[in-house]
């Protein structure tokens, strides 16, 4: 089974590379994201929210995909199935 995960808005902050969560009661997604491509898992990265937030390609982890909305709304369009959190 194939598994892509759309991050978007808010959402692509899981792919900060190099995450320090110490100070905060949030969880560092960042391992969990890179075990999640180990395993074979397309991560793309919304273009448009990366500029809203100000975010660079340098700033994310490796093997993550930036992609564009349409690109977006193909993969999903195209899905079997979709969960949204």
């Amino acid at each position: 089974m194939a598994v892509k995960l759309i991050l978007v808005d808010g959402g692509i902050t899981t792919a900060i590379k190099g995450q320090n969560t110490d100070s905060t009661e949030y969880l560092n997604m960042e391992s969990g994201l890179i075990d999640c491509i180990d395993m074979g898992a397309e991560v793309y990265v919304d273009k448009m929210s990366m500029e809203v937030t100000g975010l660079q390609v340098s700033d994310l982890i490796a093997g993550v995909r930036i992609s564009h909305s349409p690109e977006i709304a193909d993969i999903i369009r195209n899905s079997a199935t979709t969960m949204i959190f």
